[in-house]
C-alpha cells in the first residue's frame, strides 16, 4: 500500500480556488500524483503529493509514481471539497491518501491528540482474619501483599490510591 503525503497548506490553497463545495476531488496519476477538482476549469490548480511533483522532484518522478501506484494513468474520486474542508478543520499535519490495489482512503492526525491514559494498577484491599488489620495486595492470585497493616479499610485504600492504584476490596484473608 502506498501512503501519499499531501502538505496541508497546498491543499488549503487548492481548495480555496475550487468554488463549488460539492465539487469532487480526484486523486490523479499522470505527470506526477496530485489532487485535483473535477469541476475546475483549465489551467487546473492541483496539490501534488510530496515527492511526486515533476517540476520540483527531478527526473525520477515518473518511475517513483509507477512504483507507488502502478504505471497506468488514472483519476479516482477521494471525496468532495466540503469533506476535505472538514478534514482540514479537524486535523493537524499532513493529509495522507492510502492507495492499495482495491481501495483509496484518506487519513490524518486529529487536531487534539488523544491522551495516553496510563492504566490504573489494581490493588486489592482485604482484612486479615487473624490480625483484623487491613492489607493492600499487589497480586491477589499469589496473595503478595505489601508489608503494611492498616487499622481501617479507608486508610488502606487511601495508601493504594496514593500509589496511583484503584483499590478494590476482596474476600477476607484465610489465616
Amino acid at each position: 500500500m502506498a501512503r501519499l503525503k499531501f502538505d496541508r497548506t497546498q491543499i488549503e490553497t487548492f481548495l480555496s480556488k475550487t468554488p463549488d463545495e460539492k465539487a469532487e476531488i480526484f486523486l490523479v496519476k499522470d505527470d506526477g500524483i496530485y489532487l485535483m477538482s473535477g469541476g475546475e476549469s483549465r489551467p487546473a490548480t492541483v496539490a501534488y503529493a510530496r515527492g511526486f511533483n515533476p517540476k520540483t522532484d527531478g527526473e525520477e518522478v515518473w518511475q517513483n509514481c509507477a512504483d507507488a501506484v502502478g504505471g497506468d494513468d488514472f483519476g479516482e474520486p477521494v471525496g468532495t471539497k466540503a469533506e476535505f474542508v472538514k478534514i482540514l478543520a479537524d486535523s493537524r499535519g499532513d493529509i495522507i491518501v492510502n492507495v492499495s490495489e482495491t481501495t483509496l482512503s484518506v487519513s490524518y492526525l486529529p487536531k487534539t491528540a488523544t491522551p495516553v491514559v496510563k492504566p490504573w494498577k489494581r490493588y486489592d484491599v482485604y482484612k486479615g482474619a487473624t490480625t483484623g488489620k487491613w492489607r493492600v495486595v499487589d497480586d491477589p492470585a499469589a496473595k503478595k501483599s505489601f508489608p503494611y497493616l492498616f487499622p481501617t479499610k479507608a486508610a488502606a485504600q487511601k495508601w493504594a490510591r496514593g500509589r496511583k492504584a484503584l483499590a478494590l476490596p476482596i474476600s477476607a484473608e484465610a489465616a
